[in-house]
């Protein structure tokens, strides 16, 4: 495909476009900053909170090929999504991450998923948007046996931004698909109501009642003294489902049980349960999730130490 922006179909010339910053990309010393929401029980159930950024780590040894860093590009051209948000004007590419599964007892070493983009607008822009996530799985090492989800869960966060500057996008290689747009940075964002809405009074006791009765909570807590420290509103995209607590222990723990997780649909606003066995190690907090509809604890996830 010859690269002359002056002609030919403007597919294939956005493709060029792209195509030719990864040299300037290379070269650029910047570390990726992922500007994730601040979700309840760790991104694990919906959205609510403020953005917070954290340094997405670079996994050693892998480096990623100018071949894949056109294919990832290929891909994100082909999905159209980024262009529509703005209107179809120029973007360009900064920078580049291998994005790879954990390493763990059950999988051996880790695994090169796909990448991660950084995505570079030429002007501010205000967008509301259902945002796709794409949610690191915990301890997805220790269980990816026993199921054929992969590492991660995809999610749906909707909410304006404003003063969006550009994006990180998750480009799955398996799939062949973008998994992940996350708009960073921004100035301020703009939460639907159900990201802003707090549990009742008689809401969080419900939480508490359901959480403390169920069979399986106890005795992962047994050995160990712990501290409820939230008990928050937990919804799926524009549907209200119940409460996540996170659960802090007061020392790390290692944990041998049944943990019930669940998988979002691709509605974005439903779930799977499943339930996993494994060996938890370095355990420091519980995120819990209480469906009121069910009338019970749906998932246990162990978190490591921060």
């Amino acid at each position: 495909m010859p690269c002359d922006e002056t002609g030919g179909d403007p597919g294939d010339r956005q493709i060029c476009s792209l195509v030719g910053s990864i040299a300037a990309a290379s070269r650029l010393a910047t570390v990726l900053i992922l500007s994730l929401l601040s979700l309840v029980v760790a991104c694990k159930g919906g959205g609510s909170g403020t953005p917070s950024s954290v340094v997405s780590p670079s996994p050693d040894p892998f480096i990623l090929s100018e071949n894949q860093k056109v294919q990832a590009i290929r891909m994100i051209a082909g999905d159209g999504r980024v262009a529509k948000l703005i209107n179809n004007d120029r973007y360009g590419i900064g920078d580049f991450l291998p994005w790879t599964t954990p390493p763990g007892p059950d999988t051996g070493r880790a695994r090169l998923i796909g990448v991660i983009v950084e995505v570079i607008f030429e002007k501010p822009y205000d967008l509301e948007y259902d945002w796709p996530f794409a949610i690191d799985r915990t301890y997805y090492g220790y269980w990816a046996s026993q199921t054929k989800l992969p590492s991660y869960d995809e999610q749906v966060v909707p909410y304006a931004a404003k003063g969006v500057t550009g994006a990180v996008l998750r480009v799955d290689f398996d799939t062949s698909k973008v998994v992940g747009i996350q708009p960073q940075p921004f100035d301020t964002i703009v939460q639907p109501p159900l990201a802003l809405r707090e549990l009742t009074a008689e809401e969080q006791a419900k939480a508490r009642t359901i959480f403390e009765g169920d069979a399986r909570v106890q005795p992962l807590l047994s050995a160990s003294e712990y501290n409820v420290r939230t008990v928050r509103h937990w919804f799926l995209k524009d549907r209200s489902l119940g409460a996540g607590l996170i659960i802090d222990l007061k020392e790390p723990q290692t944990i041998e049980s049944d943990w019930p997780y669940l998988d979002v649909t691709d509605s974005g606003d439903s779930y799977e349960p499943f339930t996993v066995h494994f060996k938890a190690p370095d355990v420091a907090r519980l995120d819990v999730l209480v469906d009121f509809g069910r009338g019970g604890v749906v998932a246990i996830i162990p978190t490591h130490s921060e």
